[in-house]
């Protein structure tokens, strides 16, 4: 994972003091908690931000909330579907510099598990406005049980309770709050955060 830099791509500042992040997978926090605070940090002076999960596969649901807490200033519920039993609250992340600032997250069909995991949260929360197209509703994995050296299986076998009282993107994935082809999405994430400064 570090030798592929915890598969951030890219992290910069785009016009308009936009930071910009694309971040391919959620790793483990225990092996690139680090390296994803310093991208975050490097965007600390932006007016808001962008976060590219167009080619996003998903990954840890522990990475998925870290990076989460940056954008709150309080705790909020919270929704883990491979928790057990269920989480219901984020602590928001000690001095943080971007709980107030607009949050865009870029989706294609390409975007799975736990990048919708990340998007639907934020999304329930009013925290962050999905531009693109709808994610592609990969399942939730369950407890995993080994059944030799090479197989194993994961079964949901406790009842999931979701804080926010809607169905999650099991099967259906996260529906954007914009849509548009995943190729247009960065242009109009960008174009609607322009408008709303101005605001």
């Amino acid at each position: 994972m570090k030798q592929q830099n915890c598969t951030i791509e890219k992290v910069e500042m785009l016009p308009g003091k936009i930071g910009y992040l694309k971040l391919n997978s959620f790793p483990d926090p225990e092996v690139c908690g680090a390296a994803a605070n310093s991208a975050l940090q490097h965007l600390n002076q932006s007016d808001a931000l962008v976060f590219d999960l167009r080619n996003n596969g998903g990954g840890n649901p522990d990475m998925v909330a870290r990076i989460s807490a940056q954008l709150f200033d309080h705790p909020v519920p919270w929704f883990n579907p491979r928790a057990n039993p269920s989480e219901t609250t984020l602590t928001p992340a000690a001095g943080s510099s971007l709980a107030n600032k607009p949050v865009y997250i870029l989706t294609s069909s390409l975007t799975y598990s736990g990048a919708e995991h990340f998007a639907y949260n934020l999304k329930m929360l009013n925290r962050a406005v999905i531009v693109g197209e709808n994610t592609g509703g990969a399942d939730h994995a369950g407890v995993f049980h080994r059944i030799d050296d090479h197989f194993g299986v994961a079964i949901v076998e406790t009842p999931i309770v979701n804080p926010y009282g809607k169905p999650d993107w099991a099967l259906v994935g996260v529906a954007p709050d914009v849509k548009v082809p995943a190729t247009d999405a960065l242009v109009t994430a960008e174009k609607l955060a322009l408008m709303n400064r101005r605001k």
